[in-house]
Formats: C-alpha cells, structure tokens, sequence
C-alpha cells in the first residue's frame, strides 16, 4: 500500500527482460531443413472431463468400459483417457430414440 490507502499496482515490464509482456511478440518456430515437423495434439480427456461433458457420474463410466459400452479409452499408465473428438463421435452416434 501507497501512503495515501491506495493499493500500489506492479510494474508492467518483466522483472527479468524489462519488456512489457503485451507488447512481447512471440515468433513461430520453423523447422530446420531436414527436420519433421511434430504435430502437437490436443490435451486427452481424463474420466472426470468425459463424466462432465456426458453429465454422468464417473462410476458410470467405468461401469460401461466393464460392459464394453461408451467411449473408447485408452490406458496410460494406470489412467484411462479419452480422444475428445471420439468422445464426441461416440455420443453423436447414439440413437436419439433409445431414451
């Protein structure tokens, strides 16, 4: 705090370069000649991401993965995750009809 009450606000520039961080442009990084390109995917969905994008309980899902039903997960490790775009597939393919 100021003397006057006020609290006092932080300087803009960083502390390490002293170059306003909003006007700090970060350059795209081009791949050498000869070098492959690494296509960075999307973050896999956890269960609870799948459970809060499908409104069910958790314990669901890992009910439907013992009965062969819902989405494909994968194991890694000892978590299961999820493709989101085959999260997404899986529920558009269901049956309007079947509730």
């Amino acid at each position: 705090n100021d003397s006057d009450g006020k609290p006092s606000t932080p300087p803009r520039s960083s502390p390490r370069t002293g170059h306003d961080p909003a006007t700090v442009r970060q350059l795209p990084i081009k791949p050498l000649e000869g070098e492959k390109t690494v296509e960075i995917r999307p973050r896999l969905w956890t269960v609870q991401d799948v459970a809060d994008y499908l409104g069910v309980p958790v314990r669901t899902l890992y009910d439907w993965r013992c009965r062969d039903y819902g989405p494909r997960a994968r194991k890694v490790g000892r978590y299961l995750r999820y493709e989101p775009a085959e999260v997404r597939s899986w529920f558009e393919s269901l049956d309007d009809q079947a509730a």
